[in-house]
């Protein structure tokens, strides 16, 4: 990665080097390497994000001009953008998409066992719905914009929640059409970096969360949200490698290593010891569907289904809610009507949780740097 960049008039919250594929029928694909930033949001870049928010999201889920002016004008100081930077000119760049992110006041019941702890209950106090945590749509405190019971979005609020994210699905370098490279992980870095600034300037911890739609959902017409949510992707990386090893007359601690060189590649994070005397790997590569965590519960004692997604290194199905899986986040609530108007996620919205950024975590030296700054 290349040091440091800079931006005129923003401030790197955030850089990753990011590989983009070619998007052509042809067999061989060009790959792209190359840096992307994660800033503050700026006027100037209200009108870009819009439409890549529109074409994100589809018919029925957009957001007018009017309300991504309203949202800056209420959080577009902890608002991120994410930018495709040449890196031998920083002036010169392409807006690759944002992430809206507000503050509000939430209470979860987060104690319990899935999938009950799901349910929303007397005790949560939190938005049930996508339109009354955003005031519908334009993230004010002005009026209420519907018939819900309050104003959920709060300037000074101890939650920082993530609504809507938004990425540009194609890119175009030097006249040839790109895949986006995957940006969740660098924005959720990039919001919880603006968090940690604002519990030091305002001296008092938060929390982080987000608002996400289940898009896999309408392929399961019939099965309950909940089952849906158990169920994982097959570890392709490591079945391949069992089977590798197989031909091979691999076996003992050399399969072992090899197995665990495949996990640890696609994402898991137990170290070799416990991965090597567990059956780590069998749950990893059990068929995709339902089937895997239960057996795991049974054979294991109770864990939350995030952690048996970290430890085997297997996805959620559903690819946006595995993202955040993927960043550190677990499922907390599910809100049936969360979003009635998103088809594709059948109507629900889920209430993922990244856990508290509390101001014992932050360093010393941050507090006064961001206090020293804040007092200029």
């Amino acid at each position: 990665m290349p040091d440091r960049i800079t931006v005129p008039d923003r401030t790197v919250l955030h850089q990753i080097d990011a590989v983009f594929t070619e998007k052509t029928d042809r067999k061989e694909k060009e790959q792209r390497k190359l840096v992307v930033a994660f800033t503050n949001m700026l006027p100037k870049d209200i009108p870009e994000l819009q439409i890549i928010h529109d074409s994100s999201w589809g018919p029925g889920l957009g957001l007018s001009i009017g309300q991504f002016e309203s949202y800056y004008e209420n959080f577009g100081d902890i608002g991120v953008c994410a930018l495709l930077v040449d890196g031998d000119d920083p002036e010169r760049f392409q807006v690759l998409g944002g992430i809206n992110v507000m503050r509000t006041n939430l209470v979860a019941r987060l104690d319990g066992v899935e999938p009950d702890i799901w349910a929303p209950t007397e005790r949560d106090r939190i938005p049930l719905k996508w339109n009354e945590l955003t005031n519908g749509g334009y993230f004010d405190a002005a009026r209420l914009r519907g018939d819900w019971r309050k104003i959920w979005p709060a300037r000074k609020g101890r939650t920082v929640i993530c609504p809507t994210v938004y990425i540009k699905k194609t890119i175009g370098i030097r006249g040839r059409d790109y895949l986006s490279a995957p940006l969740m992980k660098g924005m959720i870095t990039a919001v919880k970096k603006r968090v940690e600034t604002q519990v030091a300037l305002e001296g008092k911890s938060m929390q982080v969360c987000a608002f996400s739609a289940p898009r896999g959902k309408s392929e399961f017409p019939y099965m309950p949200i909940n089952d849906y949510l158990f169920m994982s992707k097959q570890n392709k990386a490591i079945l391949m490698e069992s089977m590798n090893c197989e031909k091979e007359g691999v076996t003992g601690e050399a399969l072992q290593r090899r197995l665990y060189a495949a996990y640890t590649e696609s994402g898991g994070t137990e170290k070799f010891d416990a991965f090597a005397d567990g059956d780590i790997a069998k749950f990893s590569m059990m068929e995709s569907g339902a089937d895997a965590f239960p057996t795991y519960k049974d054979n294991k004692g109770y864990t939350r289904i995030d952690e048996f997604l970290r430890v085997t290194a297997r996805k959620p199905l559903d690819p946006v809610l595995g993202q955040h899986v993927f960043c550190g986040g677990w499922y907390a609530k599910v809100l049936p009507e969360g979003r009635e108007e998103d088809v594709l996620a059948e109507g629900f919205n889920v209430l993922v949780m990244y856990g508290g950024i509390m101001l014992s975590m932050i360093k010393k030296d941050i507090i006064a740097k961001e206090t020293s700054a804040h007092a200029l």
